[in-house]
């Protein structure tokens, strides 16, 4: 097993941005579902079970890190 991600710190300014982003219904779902996987690795769910929730692989979940 590899070691523990360093937690991501995103400002508050980020995460109002992301939040719009990751509920909008007129940008691409690719564009949302990254900025919804970067909201959950910022409130600590682990790498393996974003990529679990999303389907996509752990190394595509660290790719938006």
């Amino acid at each position: 097993m590899g070691r523990p991600a360093k937690p991501l710190v995103v400002s508050a300014d980020d995460r109002v941005q992301l939040e719009s982003m990751a509920r909008s219904q007129s940008l691409p779902a690719a564009l949302s579902r990254r900025a919804q996987m970067i909201l959950r690795m910022a409130d600590g769910e682990p790498q393996t079970a974003i990529a679990h929730r999303y389907g996509v692989s752990r190394p595509t979940v660290t790719l938006w890190r």
